[in-house]
């Protein structure tokens, strides 16, 4: 990833924040150093300041953090008066940024208590433009609201917004359909990852001219391919899944693991080659997730002698380290999607195992749909089949894929003109 330059200080450069990361995932740290490369180009010397979920883990030392502002439950499942405490403090935030515009201190602070939220609304009223990050946080398998919260309350304060690189969902609950259509509307620019989410946003009121369909972030760091050797290795990245549709979310677990599980025994037994687990999310303690548990489950799974030849890498990689891990095998095999993308940025071949709409929109980009392969019903025949025909092409095979690789690295860096552009206009009317 580029390196950028320690800025110091200074009131009269632009203040510009970004709302709402989770860095110590490692594909959203990608989209981050991505976006925040773009906002460089697209914005003079911007003074940023980034609220992210878990601030201790923060790895930008360039960059100034602050805890986020709307931040999830802390519970998997919480119980009603969490859910209530929650959903009143969500409340007082809202109101207190309307009381903050219009001048009434005094009254913010008693409607905000806790001096780190306090300061979160000094930052944002400081701040011209605020951006979401980049990703996939608009849809219904997660936690929507509080992502439309921070975006109404940076409204309120003044800041033009920049819906970053999104796959957009239907907003199915009623209350996150109603605060949508209050922020989508009001955005300066809402940049979508294909046609699907643009639908998405123009239903929830976003304005058609203001809507773009980009590239994901993270191919403005694609490499030029070079000349590759065998190495006989292969990765594997895996994660937890509650979210099935077809089946009970344990038995397509359990069934989606057997079906990895069988494809490491395939390919040590037909293709001679070790196998290594790794993924985005990892090596982190107290974070929520950790693929490599995942893995481990999954090889325990794996008989001898095929299990020795199956490594469970447990560490924590920034996206510069995982990117070079991914370098050094000859094909991907990635259910977390930015896993694929790190690869294809690396010119490592993939496979992905699509979980999510933006698995194909991403796929259907690049004009590789065939890539792909869904989690729901995995049949393991089925993916080493795709497995075995991804290893065994040559090296001519993939050279339309990493030309569309190209291509949207070309496309990622004109997210900038974009962007700037786009602020150039002036606030829209509304």
């Amino acid at each position: 990833m580029t390196q950028r330059a320690v800025a110091r200080p200074d009131e009269a450069r632009p203040s510009v924040v970004v709302i709402g990361t989770v860095a110590a995932n490692t594909g959203d740290a990608a989209l981050l150093e991505a976006e925040l490369a773009t906002i460089e180009r697209a914005i003079r010397t911007p003074r940023v300041t980034v609220f992210d979920q878990d601030p201790d883990q923060w790895r930008f030392a360039d960059v100034a953090v602050h805890p986020m502002l709307t931040r999830p439950h802390k519970h998997r499942r919480p119980r009603t008066w969490h859910r209530v405490a929650w959903l009143t403090r969500l409340a007082r935030l809202l109101i207190a940024s309307r009381v903050w515009r219009d001048g009434k201190n005094r009254l913010g602070r008693c409607l905000v208590r806790a001096e780190d939220d306090r300061r979160a609304l000094e930052l944002y009223g400081e701040a011209s433009v605020a951006f979401t990050p980049g990703g996939t946080m608009l849809v219904d398998q997660y936690t929507v609201l509080p992502r439309l919260v921070d975006c109404r309350i940076a409204i309120a304060l003044g800041c033009r917004l920049v819906i970053f690189t999104q796959t957009i969902g239907s907003f199915s609950h009623r209350l996150e359909r109603r605060l949508g259509r209050s922020v989508f509307p009001d955005a300066d620019l809402v940049l979508v990852r294909g046609d699907a989410s643009r639908a998405a946003a123009l239903a929830l009121g976003a304005r058609a001219e203001r809507v773009v369909v980009a590239p994901d972030p993270v191919f403005l760091f694609a490499r030029p391919v070079r000349d590759r050797h065998r190495r006989n290795r292969v990765a594997i990245s895996v994660r937890e899944w509650p979210f099935f549709r077809d089946i009970d979310p344990r038995d397509g677990q359990r069934r989606y693991q057997a079906a990895i599980a069988q494809l490491c025994e395939h390919l040590v037994t037909e293709h001679d080659v070790d196998v290594i687990f790794v993924s985005t999310c990892q090596g982190i303690p107290g974070y929520a997730y950790d693929d490599s548990e995942v893995a481990a489950r999954i090889v325990a799974a794996v008989a001898e002698p095929v299990a020795s030849r199956v490594l469970v890498d447990h560490t924590h990689h920034d996206p510069d380290a995982l990117g070079a891990v991914l370098e050094s095998v000859d094909l991907v095999v990635a259910t977390r999607l930015h896993a694929a993308l790190i690869a294809l940025c690396r010119g490592t071949p993939c496979v992905a195992i699509s979980y999510e709409a933006k698995t194909e929109e991403v796929f259907e980009r690049l004009g590789a749909p065939e890539l792909t392969i869904g989690i729901e019903g995995l049949e393991s025949s089925a993916l080493c089949a795709l497995v075995d025909h991804a290893l065994t092409a040559p090296a001519h095979h993939w050279a339309p894929l990493f030309a569309a690789v190209e291509r949207e690295r070309e496309a990622a860096e004109g997210v900038a003109t974009i962007v700037r552009d786009t602020l150039a206009k002036g606030a829209p009317a509304v």
